[in-house]
């Protein structure tokens, strides 16, 4: 048997917090965990449940905006098509503001070893 994968284009690991908005719902707050110049994936969305197709706003911290539509949704996670693939430029900009891999994350620092 022979499984075919097919990808929208490199795929960067993010750990970004980010506004999302669907329709005329309230902001939520979510986390961008996995972001490539088509589209990302978001996380700790909540227990709302989102429809495939449904358009969504969404919000950078540094206070980009981008739009998109839900490819997928469950448990709290989304996959977001953009509206608009981002030039490399663009996806450039947005990684520069995941933490750095010098930057020590206080979960994962270790006392007493």
């Amino acid at each position: 048997m022979t499984v075919l994968s097919i990808t929208s284009g490199r795929r960067y690991a993010m750990r970004l917090p980010i506004g999302f908005r669907t329709g005329g719902a309230r902001q939520v707050k979510g986390l961008l965990i996995e972001i490539s110049q088509e589209g990302m994936r978001i996380s700790n969305l909540g227990d709302r449940s989102y429809t495939v197709g449904e358009p969504v706003d969404l919000s950078l911290p540094d206070g980009h905006k981008m739009s998109g539509i839900i490819r997928w949704a469950h448990d709290g996670l989304a996959g977001v098509r953009l509206e608009r693939a981002l030039t490399l430029a663009e996806l450039s900009a947005v990684l520069d503001n995941r933490p750095s891999a010098t930057t020590p994350d206080v979960r994962l620092v270790r006392y007493g070893t």
